[in-house]
């Protein structure tokens, strides 16, 4: 009797190669390039350079905010992306919101960036499991305790956000 051979050759996964070069030239962008972690020391060494309508000297907070948000949580999430990224959708779900929220944010103030949505859009685009962004399954319930102080903190907050968006001042 005759066996038959059939030589399975490896496919290469085109999507997750992809969406690892995206991850990862994302995350380098995020943590290296606007402005970099090096921003994060700003309240204590000023890094950041003077330029004509910008005083690095009371912006010291205020770069290590954005850095904060920049590097560590839109760069963080790409870097916990570049490993298995099919198996955790939810982070790229927050990623999303998250610059969704910026963006909306900036366009309150009247002035509206455009390079934010780009990235959101190449990073949706190259991740390997589409249909997974879609769907807001959970495993267990909502948690009553943790949804009562989100709610409470979006309570205390909401004097604040009024005074600080413009649209909101009347």
């Amino acid at each position: 009797m005759a066996t038959v051979s059939v030589s399975e050759a490896q496919r290469r996964d085109w999507r997750l190669i992809i969406w690892r070069v995206v991850a990862g030239l994302g995350a380098l962008l995020f943590l290296i390039a606007l402005p970099g972690l090096l921003a994060l020391i700003e309240p204590w060494v000023l890094v950041t350079k003077e330029r004509p309508g910008y005083t690095a000297e009371i912006h010291r907070f205020h770069e290590a905010h954005w850095e904060v948000i920049h590097g560590l949580l839109y760069g963080g999430c790409l870097l916990a992306l570049l490993r298995r990224p099919r198996e955790q959708p939810l982070l790229v779900q927050f990623f999303a919101v998250a610059v969704l929220i910026e963006v909306i944010g900036y366009g309150l103030v009247g002035s509206l960036d455009r390079m934010p949505l780009i990235i959101l859009a190449i990073v949706v685009a190259a991740y390997p499991a589409p249909r997974a962004l879609v769907s807001v399954s959970r495993e267990g319930p909502v948690s009553m305790p943790l949804l009562g102080l989100s709610v409470l903190a979006a309570a205390l907050l909401l004097p604040e956000v009024r005074r600080l968006v413009p649209i909101w001042r009347a």
